[in-house]
């Protein structure tokens, strides 16, 4: 894999780098305020969002499937990591993520069954389209 392209100032930051900087709070929340300013009282801007957050969803549970090791619990692809996952973005509470997971059940692009190894853990997994 090549290495990433430089920016346009001419430097890369890292992920914590980035959340570290003092004014990322700021920046987040202008950000977050611009968006739902540009969605609001826009039915079809909205619907875009809702699908934006079901695409976030659905990359993460691919993510988490993909790095996940059997013999390892903690990176096992549970709904419960999936909110720990989406929680640093913000953009959606537990229950909405439950609710876009039981969606893509519905749809057919997620499988969720229950481990024979743990009571009540779920693993959450893509399903070939």
């Amino acid at each position: 894999m090549s290495p990433p392209s430089p920016s346009a100032t001419g430097s890369i930051h890292t992920p914590e780098e980035i959340l570290a900087h003092p004014r990322f709070p700021a920046a987040r929340g202008a950000f977050v305020d611009a968006v739902l300013a540009l969605h609001e009282g826009d039915q079809f801007r909205s619907r875009l969002l809702v699908e934006a957050m079901r695409q976030v969803t659905f990359n993460l549970i691919v993510s988490l499937h993909l790095r996940h090791d059997l013999a390892d619990r903690s990176t096992w692809a549970t709904p419960q990591r999936l909110k720990d996952e989406i929680k640093p973005f913000g953009l959606a509470s537990p229950r909405r993520v439950d609710a876009l997971v039981a969606r893509l059940v519905q749809l057919g692009y997620v499988d969720i069954h229950p481990r024979s190894t743990t009571a009540g853990c779920a693993f959450s997994s893509p399903l070939p389209r």
